[in-house]
Protein backbone atom coordinates (compact mmCIF):
# COMPACT_ATOMS: atom_id res chain seq x y z
CA UNK A 1 0.00 0.00 0.00
CA UNK A 2 2.94 2.39 0.50
CA UNK A 3 4.39 1.71 -2.11
CA UNK A 4 1.30 2.42 -4.02
CA UNK A 5 0.75 5.41 -2.75
CA UNK A 6 4.53 7.05 -3.24
CA UNK A 7 3.64 5.76 -6.87
CA UNK A 8 0.57 8.23 -6.85
CA UNK A 9 2.51 10.94 -5.20
CA UNK A 10 5.17 10.46 -7.89
CA UNK A 11 2.28 10.65 -10.67
CA UNK A 12 0.77 13.67 -9.10
CA UNK A 13 4.11 15.23 -8.77
CA UNK A 14 5.08 14.86 -12.96
CA UNK A 15 1.53 16.17 -13.53
CA UNK A 16 1.67 19.30 -12.20
CA UNK A 17 5.55 20.16 -13.19
CA UNK A 18 3.82 19.25 -16.99
CA UNK A 19 0.67 21.50 -16.81
CA UNK A 20 0.34 24.48 -19.22
CA UNK A 21 -0.30 28.13 -17.58
CA UNK A 22 -1.85 31.18 -18.73
CA UNK A 23 -0.22 34.76 -18.64
CA UNK A 24 -1.68 37.88 -19.63
CA UNK A 25 0.87 39.49 -22.20
CA UNK A 26 0.62 43.16 -23.36
CA UNK A 27 -1.99 44.28 -26.52
CA UNK A 28 -0.55 44.11 -29.50
CA UNK A 29 2.59 46.57 -30.62
CA UNK A 30 6.39 45.75 -31.34
CA UNK A 31 8.61 45.81 -30.57
CA UNK A 32 9.52 45.11 -26.59
CA UNK A 33 12.44 44.44 -24.67
CA UNK A 34 11.28 41.78 -22.79
CA UNK A 35 13.34 41.45 -19.38
CA UNK A 36 13.26 38.57 -17.01
CA UNK A 37 13.53 39.08 -13.38
CA UNK A 38 15.99 36.30 -10.72
CA UNK A 39 14.75 37.78 -7.74
CA UNK A 40 10.87 38.71 -8.47
CA UNK A 41 10.01 35.98 -10.95
CA UNK A 42 8.40 37.84 -13.80
CA UNK A 43 8.66 39.35 -17.26
CA UNK A 44 8.86 42.76 -17.71
CA UNK A 45 7.88 44.81 -21.14
CA UNK A 46 9.39 47.58 -22.02
CA UNK A 47 9.44 50.30 -24.93
CA UNK A 48 12.41 51.07 -25.95
CA UNK A 49 11.16 54.14 -27.59
CA UNK A 50 9.51 55.98 -24.48
CA UNK A 51 11.65 53.66 -22.13
CA UNK A 52 8.04 52.91 -20.07
CA UNK A 53 7.20 49.86 -18.37
CA UNK A 54 4.04 48.45 -20.66
CA UNK A 55 3.67 45.64 -18.20
CA UNK A 56 5.13 43.26 -16.04
CA UNK A 57 3.77 39.66 -16.24
CA UNK A 58 4.15 37.39 -12.95
CA UNK A 59 6.04 33.69 -13.32
CA UNK A 60 5.75 31.01 -11.22
CA UNK A 61 9.53 30.07 -11.63
CA UNK A 62 12.07 32.62 -12.79
CA UNK A 63 13.78 32.72 -16.10
CA UNK A 64 17.71 32.77 -16.76
CA UNK A 65 18.12 32.91 -20.01
CA UNK A 66 15.52 33.18 -23.21
CA UNK A 67 15.60 32.33 -27.02
CA UNK A 68 13.10 32.97 -29.93
CA UNK A 69 13.34 29.65 -31.79
CA UNK A 70 10.46 31.52 -34.14
CA UNK A 71 8.02 34.30 -34.69
CA UNK A 72 5.37 32.49 -32.73
CA UNK A 73 7.35 31.30 -29.80
CA UNK A 74 9.69 32.12 -27.04
CA UNK A 75 11.93 29.48 -25.17
CA UNK A 76 13.29 29.97 -21.63
CA UNK A 77 15.65 28.02 -19.35
CA UNK A 78 14.27 28.25 -15.69
CA UNK A 79 16.20 29.02 -13.23
CA UNK A 80 15.65 26.50 -10.28
CA UNK A 81 14.50 23.43 -11.73
CA UNK A 82 16.41 23.81 -14.88
CA UNK A 83 13.47 22.92 -17.15
CA UNK A 84 12.86 24.81 -20.64
CA UNK A 85 9.27 26.57 -21.08
CA UNK A 86 7.57 26.94 -24.18
CA UNK A 87 5.95 30.41 -24.31
CA UNK A 88 3.23 30.82 -26.86
CA UNK A 89 3.58 34.53 -27.80
CA UNK A 90 0.15 35.23 -29.55
CA UNK A 91 -2.27 32.92 -26.97
CA UNK A 92 0.13 33.75 -23.78
CA UNK A 93 0.49 30.20 -23.38
CA UNK A 94 3.44 28.74 -21.30
CA UNK A 95 4.11 24.81 -21.64
CA UNK A 96 6.65 22.88 -19.74
CA UNK A 97 9.17 21.29 -22.06
CA UNK A 98 9.95 18.19 -19.35
CA UNK A 99 10.36 15.12 -22.22
CA UNK A 100 13.51 16.14 -23.24
CA UNK A 101 14.78 16.55 -19.06
CA UNK A 102 15.48 18.91 -16.62
CA UNK A 103 17.99 20.58 -14.36
CA UNK A 104 19.57 22.26 -17.47
CA UNK A 105 22.70 24.98 -17.14
CA UNK A 106 22.20 26.79 -20.42
CA UNK A 107 20.64 27.10 -23.26
CA UNK A 108 21.45 28.26 -27.09
CA UNK A 109 20.05 28.23 -30.57
CA UNK A 110 20.84 27.56 -34.21
CA UNK A 111 19.26 29.79 -36.22
CA UNK A 112 21.02 28.13 -38.71
CA UNK A 113 20.29 24.31 -38.15
CA UNK A 114 16.87 25.24 -36.39
CA UNK A 115 18.00 23.69 -33.70
CA UNK A 116 18.14 24.01 -29.28
CA UNK A 117 21.31 23.16 -27.79
CA UNK A 118 21.57 22.44 -23.70
CA UNK A 119 24.28 22.27 -21.49
CA UNK A 120 23.56 18.69 -18.98
CA UNK A 121 25.51 18.76 -15.91
CA UNK A 122 23.86 15.64 -15.02
CA UNK A 123 24.87 13.30 -17.75
CA UNK A 124 28.24 15.64 -18.63
CA UNK A 125 26.41 15.99 -22.28
CA UNK A 126 25.18 18.60 -24.52
CA UNK A 127 21.62 17.38 -26.11
CA UNK A 128 20.60 18.66 -29.41
CA UNK A 129 16.70 19.06 -29.44
CA UNK A 130 14.16 19.74 -32.49
CA UNK A 131 11.97 22.69 -31.21
CA UNK A 132 9.51 21.74 -34.13
CA UNK A 133 9.11 18.38 -32.44
CA UNK A 134 9.98 19.32 -29.00
CA UNK A 135 12.11 16.16 -28.75
CA UNK A 136 15.96 15.23 -27.78
CA UNK A 137 17.83 14.14 -31.23
CA UNK A 138 21.09 13.83 -30.50
CA UNK A 139 23.62 13.88 -27.72
CA UNK A 140 27.16 14.97 -27.29
CA UNK A 141 29.53 13.41 -24.49
CA UNK A 142 31.81 16.67 -23.04
CA UNK A 143 34.69 15.77 -20.59
CA UNK A 144 33.64 17.44 -17.74
CA UNK A 145 30.73 19.19 -16.34
CA UNK A 146 28.75 21.67 -18.84
CA UNK A 147 27.66 24.66 -17.53
CA UNK A 148 27.83 27.64 -20.26
CA UNK A 149 27.55 27.32 -24.27
CA UNK A 150 28.22 29.60 -26.88
CA UNK A 151 27.77 28.92 -30.82
CA UNK A 152 30.08 30.47 -33.04
CA UNK A 153 27.61 30.22 -36.07
CA UNK A 154 30.41 28.70 -38.12
CA UNK A 155 29.30 25.10 -37.28
CA UNK A 156 31.03 25.54 -34.05
CA UNK A 157 29.48 25.03 -30.34
CA UNK A 158 31.89 26.04 -27.10
CA UNK A 159 31.26 24.61 -23.95
CA UNK A 160 32.96 26.05 -20.82
CA UNK A 161 33.15 23.25 -17.59
CA UNK A 162 33.23 26.55 -14.72
CA UNK A 163 34.85 24.06 -12.37
CA UNK A 164 37.41 22.39 -14.31
CA UNK A 165 38.52 25.19 -15.77
CA UNK A 166 37.98 24.49 -19.59
CA UNK A 167 36.43 25.22 -22.27
CA UNK A 168 35.28 22.27 -25.23
CA UNK A 169 35.45 23.18 -29.24
CA UNK A 170 32.24 20.73 -30.81
CA UNK A 171 32.13 20.86 -33.87
CA UNK A 172 28.56 20.76 -35.06
CA UNK A 173 29.08 18.81 -37.71
CA UNK A 174 30.20 15.56 -36.63
CA UNK A 175 28.63 16.28 -33.37
CA UNK A 176 31.87 15.18 -31.24
CA UNK A 177 34.72 17.69 -28.84
CA UNK A 178 37.27 18.29 -31.43
CA UNK A 179 39.79 20.64 -28.75
CA UNK A 180 39.45 21.21 -25.09
CA UNK A 181 41.69 23.96 -23.38
CA UNK A 182 41.97 25.53 -20.02
CA UNK A 183 40.94 28.93 -19.02
CA UNK A 184 41.81 31.02 -15.72
CA UNK A 185 39.48 30.10 -12.97
CA UNK A 186 35.54 30.44 -12.18
CA UNK A 187 35.28 32.16 -15.68
CA UNK A 188 32.17 33.00 -17.32
CA UNK A 189 31.22 35.07 -20.17
CA UNK A 190 32.43 33.28 -23.38
CA UNK A 191 31.85 36.07 -26.71
CA UNK A 192 33.31 34.54 -29.88
CA UNK A 193 34.85 37.48 -32.54
CA UNK A 194 35.41 35.08 -35.42
CA UNK A 195 38.88 34.88 -34.22
CA UNK A 196 39.68 34.75 -30.69
CA UNK A 197 37.47 33.44 -27.89
CA UNK A 198 37.19 36.00 -25.02
CA UNK A 199 36.25 34.99 -21.58
CA UNK A 200 35.69 37.20 -18.22
CA UNK A 201 34.89 35.58 -14.98
CA UNK A 202 35.64 36.01 -10.99
CA UNK A 203 38.95 34.55 -10.92
CA UNK A 204 40.42 32.11 -8.08
CA UNK A 205 38.82 32.45 -4.32
CA UNK A 206 40.65 35.76 -2.50
CA UNK A 207 41.98 36.64 -6.31
CA UNK A 208 39.33 38.68 -7.85
CA UNK A 209 39.74 38.74 -11.51
CA UNK A 210 39.76 42.12 -13.22
CA UNK A 211 40.70 41.06 -16.87
CA UNK A 212 38.98 40.07 -20.08
CA UNK A 213 40.81 37.08 -21.69
CA UNK A 214 41.26 35.87 -25.59
CA UNK A 215 42.13 32.73 -26.69
CA UNK A 216 43.47 31.88 -29.90
CA UNK A 217 40.59 28.69 -30.89
CA UNK A 218 42.96 26.97 -33.05
CA UNK A 219 45.56 26.48 -30.81
CA UNK A 220 43.80 27.01 -27.15
CA UNK A 221 46.33 29.43 -26.34
CA UNK A 222 45.67 32.32 -24.29
CA UNK A 223 46.82 35.48 -26.73
CA UNK A 224 45.37 38.08 -24.66
CA UNK A 225 44.80 40.08 -21.83
CA UNK A 226 42.51 43.14 -21.00
CA UNK A 227 42.15 44.67 -17.70
CA UNK A 228 38.62 45.68 -17.36
CA UNK A 229 37.31 46.14 -13.53
CA UNK A 230 36.31 43.76 -11.28
CA UNK A 231 34.39 40.69 -11.93
CA UNK A 232 34.03 40.86 -16.05
CA UNK A 233 31.02 38.51 -16.75
CA UNK A 234 29.21 39.28 -20.36
CA UNK A 235 30.66 40.55 -23.11
CA UNK A 236 28.82 41.49 -26.68
CA UNK A 237 30.32 43.20 -29.55
CA UNK A 238 29.66 46.07 -31.64
CA UNK A 239 27.50 46.21 -34.81
CA UNK A 240 30.44 46.74 -36.96
CA UNK A 241 32.77 44.30 -34.46
CA UNK A 242 35.65 46.81 -34.13
CA UNK A 243 34.45 46.89 -30.45
CA UNK A 244 33.55 45.06 -27.63
CA UNK A 245 31.32 45.61 -24.93
CA UNK A 246 32.18 44.28 -21.36
CA UNK A 247 30.05 44.76 -17.78
CA UNK A 248 31.67 44.02 -14.73
CA UNK A 249 29.08 43.23 -12.19
CA UNK A 250 31.88 43.61 -9.23
CA UNK A 251 32.17 47.87 -10.49
CA UNK A 252 29.42 48.64 -11.92
CA UNK A 253 30.45 49.63 -14.92
CA UNK A 254 30.59 48.65 -18.89
CA UNK A 255 33.24 49.05 -20.88
CA UNK A 256 34.16 49.46 -24.25
CA UNK A 257 37.15 48.02 -25.64
CA UNK A 258 39.25 48.79 -29.14
CA UNK A 259 39.59 45.11 -30.16
CA UNK A 260 42.43 45.32 -32.40
CA UNK A 261 44.47 47.26 -29.99
CA UNK A 262 43.35 45.52 -27.42
CA UNK A 263 42.29 48.85 -24.76
CA UNK A 264 39.53 49.98 -23.18
CA UNK A 265 38.99 53.24 -24.85
CA UNK A 266 35.74 54.40 -22.48
CA UNK A 267 33.86 53.44 -19.77
CA UNK A 268 30.51 54.49 -18.23
CA UNK A 269 28.78 53.35 -14.63
CA UNK A 270 25.72 51.61 -14.90
CA UNK A 271 23.53 50.34 -12.09
CA UNK A 272 24.66 47.84 -8.59
CA UNK A 273 25.63 44.52 -9.91
CA UNK A 274 25.29 44.46 -13.65
CA UNK A 275 24.79 40.79 -15.34
CA UNK A 276 23.36 41.19 -18.78
CA UNK A 277 24.20 43.43 -21.66
CA UNK A 278 21.81 43.22 -24.97
CA UNK A 279 22.65 45.54 -27.93
CA UNK A 280 19.74 46.66 -30.75
CA UNK A 281 19.66 49.82 -32.71
CA UNK A 282 22.16 52.03 -31.66
CA UNK A 283 21.36 51.14 -27.88
CA UNK A 284 22.90 48.84 -24.85
CA UNK A 285 20.84 47.62 -22.46
CA UNK A 286 22.08 46.54 -19.27
CA UNK A 287 20.34 44.61 -16.67
CA UNK A 288 21.36 45.84 -13.07
CA UNK A 289 20.50 42.76 -10.78
CA UNK A 290 20.73 44.83 -7.25
CA UNK A 291 19.34 48.36 -8.40
CA UNK A 292 16.31 46.70 -9.49
CA UNK A 293 16.91 48.72 -12.82
CA UNK A 294 17.91 48.74 -17.03
CA UNK A 295 20.45 50.84 -17.87
CA UNK A 296 19.94 52.53 -21.55
CA UNK A 297 23.26 53.55 -22.92
CA UNK A 298 23.36 55.27 -26.64
CA UNK A 299 25.98 53.44 -28.22
CA UNK A 300 27.61 56.91 -30.24
CA UNK A 301 28.02 58.79 -27.64
CA UNK A 302 28.12 55.92 -24.33
CA UNK A 303 26.13 57.75 -22.01
CA UNK A 304 23.00 56.74 -19.75
CA UNK A 305 20.40 57.50 -22.04
CA UNK A 306 17.94 56.47 -19.25
CA UNK A 307 17.62 54.52 -15.96
CA UNK A 308 14.18 52.26 -15.96
CA UNK A 309 12.94 51.00 -12.79
CA UNK A 310 11.58 47.65 -13.02
CA UNK A 311 10.71 44.33 -10.69
CA UNK A 312 13.18 42.87 -8.87
CA UNK A 313 16.50 41.46 -10.57
CA UNK A 314 16.25 42.09 -13.61
CA UNK A 315 18.51 39.31 -15.82
CA UNK A 316 17.84 38.53 -19.57
CA UNK A 317 16.74 40.43 -22.21
CA UNK A 318 15.98 40.37 -25.78
CA UNK A 319 13.66 42.63 -28.09
CA UNK A 320 10.62 40.78 -29.23
CA UNK A 321 7.80 41.26 -32.15
CA UNK A 322 4.82 40.75 -29.81
CA UNK A 323 1.24 38.89 -31.99
CA UNK A 324 2.75 39.38 -35.44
Amino acid sequence: MRRVSLMLIVVVLISACVKEARVTLPEEGSPFLVVSHLKDPALTFVDPHTYEVVQTVPLEEAWQKMIQVNDAYLWALQKQSGVLQQLAKKEGVLTPLTDVGSGFSDVAFSEERNRVYVADPKTGQVHRIDPQTKSLEVSIEVAGVPDELLLSGDDRLFVLDVSACKVSEIDLNKEAVTRTFTVEDRATGLFFDGQWLWIGGHGAIGELNKSVYAYDVRTGEQVAEVEVGLMPIATIASADGHSLYVVSHGDAHLYEIDREAQQVTRTVRVGQNPNYIYRRDGALYVSNVDSDSISIIDEATFTVKKEVPVAGGPHAMLMEEWHE
